[in-house]
């Protein structure tokens, strides 16, 4: 299973660049700011949240409390609106489910936004990152699975092709964990779910506060140092299930009132239903803070990731229907490794606000072998692309008054990748010797970004207009080309302008009507502008794609124990990229136009939460339904009036939570999705033997219990009803999901 050495070793590359970053940052912060949450909790008492006027957040809380006064309202409800941060401490399991960030959090404006947090510590352990259940509490993401942890597909509302998550921006504690953000979009990393304390799921306007993507915004909020919880912590847990699976997860926590620590290691490994479907996977994460006062942190977080997983094919409908099981590449694999660290300072000036800044350094290495075909491969092909980054992000959170409360946000962000790309042939397709070089592309991108947005607040009424302005210069140079095209440079610059607008208006305190439009755009990936695998390639083609977003939503909290959501959305795609075929050239052109419309809602109700008597027993729903078109097609053999691939008429989830103080927590999960095109032909695809994914439902059970104070036992089972499914069809066939799985495991702490 080896592979070639790596030009450097990731921990140097990582160190360079974040020597860089602090190199480029330190003039522009110098005295101080950050990017991540104070160490305060997150859940505090009402009394306590009016007197927290040293923390990093102050400035949005004293806006929110002075807001109040001004309507005559002096404490703050069980309930809290979408967009204020605190909540009653008496009532924190019930208070928290599903509430929304603040008005300002880490230097960004959410008000008009609309955005779901999910507690992850409200449900059972999740073991292997099952995104299934991960975002069983999201509504409308559409996960287009695999067996394996190194790849993740993930689309919103029909916006593009799921693979490798490409349209969504994913990010963990702020930090973007895409290959290359712009250049190669791609998610091959997220973080052990054990690891996760909340998911942040922003859209409509998502790419105001992160730059661009047509689809929203997915932030895994994963625990890090805290010097307030004093002490030290230990947490170890073991399990076993189905196919040989295997996993560890150890985590080790110190505080001393103004020093912090946190480590983390874990390893899975599982041998997989397929043959050659084996996979394993080691992460690490180590974290420091130094907190000498309520209002500053300094912090330093280090990120590791390793996997190695393999993959054993896709076939046609025929094929599927007959043996799911079969394997059709034997000897393909996939390794990824993936390391980054950032550092990390917030600082609060009092009235005149907060700063937020971060510097970060990524090195990812992704290497496959993967066979030239399925049938009789002459040879096999063994690529490598390294991602070097080095990133910064300043941003400064100002509060002020004139006829109301307000909060203004300006901010500066750039990031640079270097990222070669390589490929080498060997006729052993179960080798990974790099024999006969094919070609060699060197690829750069610099990414800078300035923005300005201000929360305005009158009485009832939230007005947060915004405005971004994005430049990327693109620099690639084919060294080596072998057979086809000649070899090419290519340089290209591109500017974006972002505008958007975010509405609310409380109705009580407990209900809220909430708008937005907000614009985003797509730049070209490097495969768009100059594809290396393919030998008549045009370069330089294609357009930035383009959308406009419109939202209009009411959310609240009716009654205790009951909450809701639900929005019409409406979005226009303009300059869809595609791949096809003129005069025997190969390009990718921006093809045309779709339309996506549909209504989102999410809802749920906990029966027990007016007893306060520890339990809790969540009943919840979402959906979003969605009507697609292609408006304008340039693409032979696209028409006008066809659906869009991978937009499901519906994707909709609903369940049970149940929880008996920190003792028990039981969840019965269901995923529907409804029937899609694989393609935007709604053709069938040779190699699948079909053009539509079938609609189906899968069934989920998981389950805690803490036996002891230290000990406690969990488990479940993943495809409860043993379904027989797929929600991935590529060029070469279909990928089938797995049957009923089934783990558990223990739990130690002290």
């Amino acid at each position: 299973m080896s592979r070639p050495p790596r030009t450097a070793h990731p921990l140097v590359l990582t160190a360079m660049a974040l020597a860089i970053g602090i190199a480029v940052v330190t003039p522009v912060v110098a005295g101080g700011a950050g990017n991540q949450r104070p160490a305060a909790a997150r859940v505090v008492d009402a009394d306590a949240a009016m007197a927290e006027q040293t923390t990093v957040n102050d400035a949005a809380l004293a806006m929110e409390s002075r807001a109040r006064e001004s309507e005559g309202t002096t404490t703050l409800p069980e309930r809290v609106l979408p967009a204020i941060e605190v909540v009653d401490a008496r009532d924190a399991p019930e208070a928290r489910r599903n509430q929304m960030p603040p008005v300002t959090e880490d230097g960004r404006i959410t008000l008009g936004k609309r955005t779901t947090v999910v507690e992850m510590d409200e449900q059972p352990i999740i073991i292997n990152n099952n995104l299934r259940q991960t975002f069983a509490r999201l509504p409308g993401l559409f996960i287009s699975e695999q067996q394996i942890p190194s790849i993740f597909n993930v689309n919103y509302r029909g916006l593009g092709d799921p693979h490798e998550s490409e349209f969504i921006g994913m990010f963990e504690n702020g930090i973007p964990l895409a290959s290359d953000p712009i250049g190669y979009p791609m998610i091959y990393y997220v973080p052990p779910t054990q690891r996760v304390q909340r998911v942040e799921f922003i859209r409509g306007g998502a790419g105001l506060l992160h730059g661009p993507q047509l689809g929203p915004v997915i932030n895994f909020v994963s625990r890090r140092a805290d010097p307030s919880n004093l002490g030290r912590s230990i947490t170890s847990e073991q399990s076993a299930g189905s196919d040989g699976m295997l996993s560890t997860f150890n985590e080790f926590g110190w505080g001393d009132g103004e020093y912090g620590a946190y480590a983390q290691f874990d390893h899975r490994q599982a041998d997989g239903e397929r043959a050659n479907s084996d996979f394993g996977v080691f992460s690490g994460r180590i974290s420091l803070a130094w907190q000498p006062s309520t209002a500053t942190r300094l912090g330093l977080d280090l990120y590791a990731y390793d996997s190695d997983s393999g993959e054993a094919g896709r076939f046609n409908l025929a094929q599927f229907e007959a043996d799911p099981k079969r394997t059709t590449t034997p000897f393909d694999r996939i390794f990824v490794d993936n390391h980054f660290g950032a550092i990390t300072l917030d600082h609060n000036w009092g009235d005149w606000g907060t700063t937020h800044a971060r510097v970060w350094g990524h090195y990812q290495d992704r290497y496959s072998r993967r066979q030239e075909r399925p049938i009789n491969p002459r040879f096999t092909n063994l690529d490598r692309r390294e991602f070097m980054t080095y990133g910064v992000d300043v941003r400064q959170v100002v509060p002020w008054s004139w006829q109301g409360d307000h909060v203004a946000t300006v901010g500066y962000t750039l990031h640079h990748t270097s990222a070669p790309r390589t490929r080498f042939t060997n006729p052993n397709i179960a080798s990974s010797d790099e024999l006969t070089p094919v070609f060699r592309l060197e690829t750069d991108v610099l990414y800078n970004a300035l923005f300005a947005e201000n929360a305005f607040r009158f009485g009832r009424v939230g007005i947060a207009p915004a405005l971004r302005y994005e430049h990327v210069a693109y620099d690639m140079n084919e060294e080596l080309r072998l057979g086809g095209r000649p070899a090419r440079d290519f340089e290209r610059n591109v500017d974006a302008l972002l505008m958007g607008l975010g509405l609310t208006y409380d109705f009580t305190p407990d209900l809220q009507a909430y708008a937005n439009l907000s614009e985003h755009y797509r730049p070209p990936t490097f495969d768009d502008l100059l594809n290396p695998v393919v030998a008549n390639f045009r370069a330089g083609e294609t357009g930035i794609t383009s959308s406009r977003n419109y939202e209009v939503g009411f959310r609240g909290a009716p009654f205790i124990g009951a909450r809701f959501d639900v929005a019409l959305f409406h979005i226009d795609v303009s300059n869809r990229v595609e791949q096809f075929t003129i005069a025997a050239d190969t390009v990718r052109q921006n093809a045309g136009d779709a339309r996506h419309r549909g209504i989102e809602f999410d809802i749920g109700y906990d029966p027990l939460a007016r007893f306060h008597n520890g339990q809790a027993l969540e009943f919840f729903a979402s959906a979003s339904l969605l009507d697609a078109e292609i408006t304008q097609s340039r693409r032979p053999g696209v028409a006008v009036g066809n659906t869009p691939f991978f937009a499901p008429d519906y994707v909709a989830r609903a369940g049970i939570l149940y929880r008996w103080q920190d003792r028990m927590r039981l969840a019965l999960t269901s995923t529907m999705v409804g029937e899609q095109f694989a393609q935007d032909s709604n053709r069938p695809i040779a190699a699948a033997g079909t053009g539509i994914l079938p609609a189906f439902e899968v069934v989920d059970l998981a389950g805690e219990y803490q036996v002891t104070p230290q000990w406690a036992v969990f488990g479940g089972i993943n495809n409860l009803t043993d379904k027989r499914y797929f929600s991935r069809v590529r060029a070469d066939g279909i990928e089938p999901m797995a049957d009923r799985t089934i783990f558990g495991g223990v739990r130690f702490t002290m």
